[in-house]
């Protein structure tokens, strides 16, 4: 059984997130279509197959002997965000109940971009003190050298002399 332990990683966390945003947009596009979550979700994993972490495609497969009931909890139970889990356990319910799931999976898309959207304005607001980081430790050092070694060269002769 595959496992969501490569989600983990923080500096893969933006990575894992766009994966399942573009396998939750293809899901509700076959949903929207009309079909059955079970049908929609295979058509999304063959979908989303070339662009996607192959470990992340397989975590989402199910075994030959697992429902899609059983499949949602596994999820659920595994996935390394527990927001993200909270939705496979939304969809699961209203599938046991026999609801439409295509409203929830539509505001799991929505919720899965504005964390997107979130995530790139915390990154542009830390940006500028990166960069500042960044011009004091690299370009500092070499201009203070550039300066101030031919004061002390002649500083040197002037005294040995």
């Amino acid at each position: 059984m595959a496992s969501f332990r490569f989600c983990l990683k923080s500096k893969f966390r933006r990575r894992d997130r766009k994966q399942l945003l573009h396998f939750v947009d293809a899901l509700l596009l076959h949903l929207e279509a009309g079909y059955d979550l079970a049908y929609a979700w295979s058509a999304a994993l063959e979908v989303t197959e070339s662009s996607a972490n192959p470990e992340f495609l397989n975590s989402l497969r199910p075994t030959a002997e697992q429902g899609m009931a059983d499949l949602l909890v596994r999820i659920a139970k595994s996935y390394p965000n527990p927001d993200h889990g909270l939705w496979f356990w939304v969809i699961r319910e209203l599938y046991s109940q026999g609801a439409g799931v295509a409203e929830p999976v539509r505001a799991m898309a929505a919720a899965l971009r504005r964390e997107a959207a979130r995530d790139l304005d915390e990154h542009c607001r830390a940006l500028p003190g990166r960069l500042n980081l960044l011009l004091l430790l690299f370009f500092l050092p070499p201009t203070l050298l550039l300066l101030f070694v031919p004061l002390l060269q002649s500083m040197i002769r002037a005294f040995s002399d």
